[in-house]
């Protein structure tokens, strides 16, 4: 026990070690039981976490006026449902058997142009899946990445994430 730490700092720690044994264990279960978990986290996290909801609901409202209400509440409620999702898909990606990984993840377009040992720059957005495809690449595709990385605050998350996009 870190005595530096206060006891909500304790807290959290506790609660991250506990987050990544639950990933670990998700990690040989089939992708329909990991996705169905995260449509339920994804309604729950709907549900109670209310700034992020607001952001996702304005966001929508301004990009898509012409949907109806209704709509927008739908996209919003699956947009989380797809993070939930891609967040626990990182149970397989990182923790589970190479061969499982490969099986679960196809690149697809133009793979060519990342062949052989030229420089290329892949620009590559933040979504949803972004870890799948970094995945991918770094698994499937005989070459040398690098990716640009902010550290997260809480060192052990933060060490978790590292090892498992750097894993392939």
């Amino acid at each position: 026990v870190d005595l530096s730490m206060g006891p909500l700092q304790r807290l959290g720690r506790l609660g991250t070690h506990a987050g990544i044994v639950f990933m670990r264990l998700l990690a040989p279960l089939p992708l329909p039981w990991v996705r169905f978990l995260g449509v339920c986290l994804g309604y729950v996290l709907y549900a109670v976490v209310l700034p992020r909801r607001r952001v996702v609901h304005t966001n929508l409202a301004l990009c898509f006026p012409a949907l109806s209400a209704a709509e927008r509440r739908a996209l919003a409620r699956q947009t989380f449902v797809y993070f939930a999702q891609t967040w626990l898909d990182r149970s397989w990606l990182w923790h589970a058997a190479p061969e499982r990984v490969r099986q679960r993840l196809q690149l697809v377009g133009s793979v060519e142009a990342l062949t052989g040992d030229a420089p290329v720059l892949v620009f590559a957005p933040h979504f949803v899946g972004l870890d799948a495809g970094w995945t991918a690449l770094t698994q499937q595709l005989p070459r040398r990445f690098a990716t640009i990385y902010t550290g997260q605050a809480e060192r052990l998350l933060d060490g978790w994430i590292l090892a498992g996009r750097a894993r392939f």
